[in-house]
């Protein structure tokens, strides 16, 4: 799948700091939880690792990740494009 093979390619540029990630695979009509601006997979992350939100960063490319990282209090957001062009 393109999704992980570009998640690599970004952490190995990063050392290799990424220790997981979510995409939803589901059709933006679904309106699934996994679906941004909801907040299910961030809270999936963070129920499983016991994360600190508001110490986390997440790296996202629309307006609609940068609602579900404000809503689920993590500390950082970064535009993907910012992110590629400091690697």
């Amino acid at each position: 799948m393109q999704v992980y093979g570009f998640i690599q390619q970004i952490n190995a540029l990063c050392g290799d700091t990424v220790i997981n990630f979510r995409f939803a695979m589901h059709a933006p009509e679904r309106d699934h939880v996994w679906r941004k601006p909801s907040t299910g997979m961030v809270q999936d992350l963070a129920a499983v690792y016991d994360l600190d939100l508001s110490r986390c960063a997440m790296v996202g490319d629309s307006e609609r990740g940068k609602t579900c990282a404000h809503a689920t209090g993590i500390g950082e957001f970064f535009w993907i494009g910012d992110v590629i062009a400091e690697l």
